[in-house]
């Protein structure tokens, strides 16, 4: 393991609470400027494209991204599993926390969906031949 490039994680929950303040601050971001970096999958460059439409029509505020899209402890069920534990220490390597981030924004996609789908401004469907929902504006 190379000690530079990894970082002891003192107080998981602290750490949680600011990764989701970075990942959903990035994440605003990254949609207001419809900037999509070659780093994402081809999937989630799909799905961010199709965020950016509707989240401007929704015009969903960071607040609300942050509050109720997105909670404390489901950045916790989605972080601890990502991360290291080695000998009763949590450690995270750079690459672990861009994962972490990726992972966070891809859980604000599709969450912001079913929001959307819940309150009628997005319908949505399974598409067998797709083998995957598909979501479409109302």
């Amino acid at each position: 393991m190379n000690e530079e490039n990894y970082y002891l994680i003192k107080d998981f929950n602290f750490f949680v609470k600011e990764t989701k303040k970075v990942a959903v601050e990035n994440f605003k971001t990254f949609v207001e400027e419809k900037n999509v970096k070659e780093e994402y999958d081809e999937v989630t460059n799909k799905i961010t494209n199709e965020f950016v439409e509707i989240s401007s029509k929704a015009d969903l505020s960071l607040e609300e991204i942050n509050n109720e899209i997105i909670s404390d402890h489901e950045c916790e069920v989605l972080m601890y599993p990502m991360i290291e534990h080695k000998e009763g220490k949590m450690i995270v390597s750079e690459g672990m926390y861009f994962d972490i981030l990726k992972c966070i924004h891809t859980r604000i996609i599709s969450n912001t969906l079913a929001i959307l789908a819940s309150k009628g401004i997005i319908e949505s469907a399974f598409d067998e031949e797709l083998d995957d929902f598909v979501f479409w504006i109302s």
